[in-house]
């Protein structure tokens, strides 16, 4: 569910929200998402995206 609201919030480029809830909530990153991320010029939440250790396609494994 996460991941619908990041993706909404791309596509309406409130990048720094999408950046905020990328920091403090567990989604589910997948392929598309990436691709999209590029394609539009999203690098600051790509850049949040590694920062916060959330480079990972899918759900998390461990969760600790």
């Amino acid at each position: 569910m996460m991941a619908n609201i990041i993706k909404i919030l791309l596509f309406r480029e409130e990048i720094h929200l999408a950046c905020y809830l990328t920091a403090f909530y567990e989604f589910a990153l997948d392929e598309i998402m990436i691709k999209q991320a590029i394609d539009s010029d999203h690098y600051l939440w790509l850049n949040f995206v590694w920062a916060f250790q959330k480079n990972f396609i899918g759900e998390r494994q461990n969760k600790t």
